[in-house]
């Protein structure tokens, strides 16, 4: 009968150390959940939210206390921003949750150019004239550690992005800076300019940039167009090297619509007249040089024709020593005066 009861304790002694392990490794797992599967993240997103929204419910109570009282004692009935955060500090309940913070900012924004045309991969500056400074008012209210920006917009009042702190102090100065609807197209302050990048596969279209300064913003719209050009299968033509007096030009259009224009320099030196809408023959009168000239809805390239020598500023005849230019070595050519100014291939000079 001893046996039986010391054995019986036994048992009970070997269930009460299992449940008690049992329920350890229930209470790490639940702990690992919560912390792990965000349950405590989640639920202070979600008291954040709230004390958020009973925040916007006490604004907007206040926002049309405000509105009721001018409209009934005043002509006016546009609420500022200083007048609401005042009421919810005095009648909401929120003396220590709002910061006023004083800033300087400008009256006005001058953009120039106020529109601006690139084209896809190019660049461009827009200058920024910023008016007299004046001192307006930001507020600020904590919520869960946080700060968030209180914003009117016409009749609403909303709250900014979450920060972890506010500027403090008096007159601190108001930053320019730009947003862009296209991600495309980049904006960045410079200055007091705006330098305009757009990407090569930026959309072809309008694009909107907002230039901000405190509380005033501008708008400029920036219309991106294809990337246009004209290009010549030939930048030279040396007739001395050439047994015929003929030769063609191609030109070659990116999104151009030709007929392309075809005009010469100097008609008695070369003459060039068009085979079609990008083609053209290119005609040998006498020596001298000339300037071909391929043009297409303002886009121009030329091709440098040559025969014989080449007369100097004081018309002594030269000829020309050693290799030609290539078309990255192309002569500067006056065509005042009808003659170039100096050429050079690689480290000699042609004349």
């Amino acid at each position: 009968m001893k046996q039986e009861k010391l054995k019986n304790r036994g048992i009970t002694l070997i269930a009460l150390v299992i449940t008690i392990i049992v329920m350890l490794i229930l209470v790490a797992v639940t702990v690992s959940v919560a912390l792990n599967g965000g349950l405590i993240g989640k639920t202070n997103e979600a008291v954040e939210e709230t004390e958020k929204a009973q925040f916007i419910e006490s604004a907007y109570l206040a926002y049309a206390d405000l509105y009721l009282q001018k409209e009934r004692y005043s002509n006016s009935s546009l609420i500022t921003l200083e007048e609401l955060t005042t009421k919810l500090i005095n009648d909401y309940g929120y003396a220590e949750k709002i910061t006023q913070v004083k800033t300087k900012g400008v009256a006005d924004i001058t953009l120039n150019p106020e529109r601006l045309t690139l084209e896809q991969g190019k660049s461009g500056i827009i200058t920024v004239t910023l008016g007299e400074s004046q001192e307006t008012t930001e507020a600020y209210v904590k919520i869960r550690g946080g700060y968030y920006k209180i914003i009117i917009e016409g009749t609403k009042v909303v709250l900014g992005e979450k920060q972890r702190q506010i500027p403090t102090g008096e007159n601190t100065v108001a930053e320019l800076v730009t947003e862009s609807n296209n991600e495309k197209v980049k904006a960045t302050v410079e200055d007091t300019n705006i330098k305009i990048e757009a990407e090569q596969d930026a959309t072809v279209g309008d694009t909107t940039i907002t230039v901000k300064c405190g509380t005033v913003a501008k708008e400029i719209t920036v219309t991106i167009t294809e990337v246009k050009s004209i290009k010549l299968n030939k930048y030279f033509i040396d007739f001395n090297k050439i047994d015929e007096k003929t030769t063609n030009l191609k030109a070659t259009l990116v999104n151009l619509t030709g007929p392309v224009t075809w005009t010469s320099s100097k008609p008695d030196v070369a003459t060039v007249s068009a085979i079609d809408d990008t083609s053209a023959t290119v005609q040998l009168v006498s020596d001298g040089v000339a300037i071909i000239e391929a043009e297409c809805e303002g886009f121009v390239a030329q091709c440098t024709v040559v025969s014989g020598g080449l007369k100097t500023a004081s018309g002594k005849l030269y000829g020309w020593r050693g290799k030609l230019p290539r078309r990255d070595n192309l002569c500067r050519y006056d065509l005042t005066h009808g003659r170039y100014i100096r050429c050079y291939y690689g480290f000699y000079s042609l004349f």
